[in-house]
């Protein structure tokens, strides 16, 4: 019963504060986003074989997307138990806490609000009167400011960013307000693709946000969605010189050992950096701690577990 009164108790909370949200997104932008998204799904992804680049486990989370994306998808679509189950955190409030407490010991109240006031586009669970944010994006801010902080890294002299799976786009939302300059790229199993394709949309608009068919294709200062594909990305390495950034928060190591190879035999794009998240190996992800085995040309600045998740890491790597 408690369990129950405290879930009405965050519904009816987040319902009184997202009227306040600063930054409004009419619902009218987010279906014609859709629209689009979903003629060009059908047409060229319905039928995508994953083949060994995903465990077992995901591809029931696939499906359930995949589902959810083709029958029932909408304005309110991060509230669907199949995103919120794979795609947002929902944390204690101690650990809310403490990573609000980290973030405003780094920046100013002005700047995290800019930083984290949510669009009311997928209606997220709020979770925070003063920033008017979810705890979901005050968690993929703290993996940003953590990074800057023990690597002394301006996230403002990052031009080129590709990440490695891309939840339902928040990270990219957050670091394009950090950085509006940065070509930002994701590479993600198309379903998930298509899912930031019209979140980005509807939030940036289509002049700034790109699915991208052909790498040659990507755009200087964008948002460029990248389907998954082993040949595209072999060459997006060819065609994208001087990445900054390489970021995957848990996404790679939840991935089959020939899938972390493919992007370990890309260098991670040369990059410059990488930011990861991993957890240790258990019976769903048997290869999650292979990730820290990186290329022997990049340096390895900060590897510590968390203080919020047993068994789950931070990893930060420089070039050498």
């Amino acid at each position: 019963m408690k369990k129950l009164i405290n879930k009405i108790q965050r519904e009816l909370k987040s319902s009184l504060i997202s009227p306040f949200a600063k930054k409004i997104t009419p619902p009218h932008n987010f279906s014609k986003a859709y629209a689009d998204a979903k003629k060009i799904y059908l047409a060229r992804y319905a039928n995508f074989s994953y083949g060994n680049y995903v465990v077992p486990d995901w591809l029931k989370n696939i499906q359930a997307m995949e589902d959810a994306f083709l029958h029932n998808f909408h304005f309110n679509f991060l509230r669907l138990p199949v995103i919120r189950a794979t795609m947002i955190v929902i944390s204690t409030p101690s650990w809310k806490k403490n990573q609000l407490d980290y973030l405003e010991s780094k920046l100013d109240t002005g700047t995290l609000k800019s930083m984290l006031t949510e669009y009311n586009v997928g209606k997220p669970i709020l979770a925070d009167f003063k920033y008017t944010t979810s705890t979901n994006s005050i968690h993929l801010l703290y993996h940003f400011i953590k990074f800057s902080s023990e690597l002394s890294v301006d996230l403002k002299n990052l031009s080129t960013v590709i990440e490695f799976g891309g939840g339902y786009g928040d990270a990219a939302k957050i670091f394009k307000t950090i950085n509006p300059q940065a070509t930002y790229i994701i590479t993600d199993l198309p379903i998930f693709s298509f899912v930031q394709l019209v979140y980005l949309q509807s939030i940036f608009g289509k002049e700034e946000v790109f699915l991208v068919n052909d790498v040659r294709d990507v755009q200087k200062g964008k948002i460029n969605i990248i389907p998954f594909d082993a040949e595209k990305l072999s060459m997006l390495k060819e065609h994208v010189k001087s990445v900054d950034l390489f970021i995957s928060t848990w996404a790679l190591s939840e991935t089959p050992k020939q899938t972390q190879d493919l992007i370990k035999s890309l260098n991670y794009f040369d990059t410059r950096y990488i930011l990861m998240g991993y957890q240790k190996s258990n019976s769903d992800f048997t290869a999650a701690e292979n990730v820290k085995n990186v290329p022997a040309d990049y340096t390895v600045r900060f590897n510590k577990e968390t203080d919020y998740t047993p068994d789950s890491y931070y990893l930060f790597c420089e070039k050498k």
